[in-house]
């Protein structure tokens, strides 16, 4: 079963997705979704809309928000009747908000979904029953459609099979929205690590690989990830530059680390260094972001041959010479132009 392409997406997540025939033997087992949330009112109807359509028969959906003022709570109220749970509290972010929520999840199957992201209908069925008939895969994942902040399909990521080795060599990553775990899976490995506000996604994903877990992909998009100024992974930080490092100090002294990139390290370090050099850049900290550049060919030299390296580079300079302000407006605008350029081009995509 492959959730719906684009083409039977009109009027998602507002209308209902036609359910799939039940399969037979067991009732469909429950699933536990949870979804953080701080001031997201302008999205977070139409998430959870994508969560209540799916038609799901045993479906959990639990709300941790931090304490909006947004106008989010009364929408909450307005789907009380479909939350197995909300709660609206100053929380210690988005990693303690999740936990929280997985605390009381009592699915068979766990994860969550951001405020402002959907899932694509049929998508927890599709999940559900790869992971039924593959009883030795704790997590499954699938690709992406990107969307703006006006709904417009920007284009698709799509994620190659799971290879623990080629996804740290190649600093690759997986879809958070989407996804599905095994309860049993976090039972043995733990929950997200709630010093992490940027990366606990990737170090869970990273743990799990290395406790043994299994991780496979699914064929088609299963969510649609919302690109938006407001999110914090568009904005940039240099808290998320501090978490990369962290993560490689605590990957490298890990004793499951496999010898195939233990004995390529030094390429690990650099495309760590150019990741954080994007990250810095695009957080308007210039002087930091060229300083992570040179860092990334201080490490690994073939990295100088990448023009990932040199654009970088060249973003940084270019920032320093116009002052933040007028970068910024420089950058917005580059965005828009591309945005109108992917919702053009928006057709086979999926």
């Amino acid at each position: 079963m492959r959730p719906s392409p684009l083409s039977d997406l009109h009027g998602w997540p507002r209308v209902l997705a036609p359910s799939p025939p039940a399969p037979p033997g067991d009732a469909w087992p429950r699933v536990s979704l949870v979804t953080p949330s701080f001031n997201q009112a302008r999205y977070i109807e139409s998430t959870l809309l994508s969560m209540i359509h799916q038609g799901y028969p045993d479906l959990e959906i639990i709300v941790i928000d931090g304490g909006s003022s947004d106008g989010t709570l009364e929408i909450l109220r307005r789907h009380t009747a479909q939350l197995a749970h909300w709660e609206s509290r100053p929380d210690r972010g988005q990693a303690d908000a999740i936990n929280k929520g997985w605390r009381r999840a009592t699915g068979k199957y766990v994860w969550w979904l951001n405020a402002d992201d959907l899932l694509m209908p049929g998508s927890l069925f599709a999940a559900v029953q790869f992971l039924e008939a593959s009883p030795a895969i704790d997590f499954v994942y699938g690709d992406t459609l990107l969307i703006d902040q006006d709904d417009v399909v920007l284009g698709r990521t799509r994620y190659p099979e799971f290879d623990f080795v080629d996804f740290i060599l190649n600093r690759r990553d997986l879809p958070q929205p989407g996804a599905l775990v095994r309860r049993s899976a976090l039972d043995r490995i733990g929950l997200l690590e709630e010093q992490l506000h940027y990366l606990m996604d990737y170090e869970l994903w990273i743990r799990l690989a290395l406790l043994g877990g299994r991780i496979a992909r699914i064929d088609g998009p299963l969510a649609l990830y919302r690109v938006h100024e407001e999110a914090k992974t568009e904005a940039g930080s240099l808290r998320s530059v501090e978490e990369r490092r962290l993560l490689h100090r605590w990957l490298h002294a890990h004793p499951g680390l496999p010898q195939e990139i233990r004995d390529r390290w030094p390429r690990v370090t650099g495309l760590m260094h150019l990741e954080c050099a994007r990250t810095a850049i695009r957080a308007g900290a210039f002087s930091a972001g060229l300083s992570e550049a040179w860092r990334s060919g201080r490490a690994w030299w073939p990295v100088l041959a990448r023009p990932a390296l040199w654009y970088q580079a060249a973003l940084g300079l270019l920032g320093l010479v116009l002052g933040p302000r007028t970068w910024i407006r420089l950058r917005e605008r580059v965005r828009r132009i591309r945005r109108w350029r992917r919702a053009r081009n928006v057709e086979g995509l999926v």
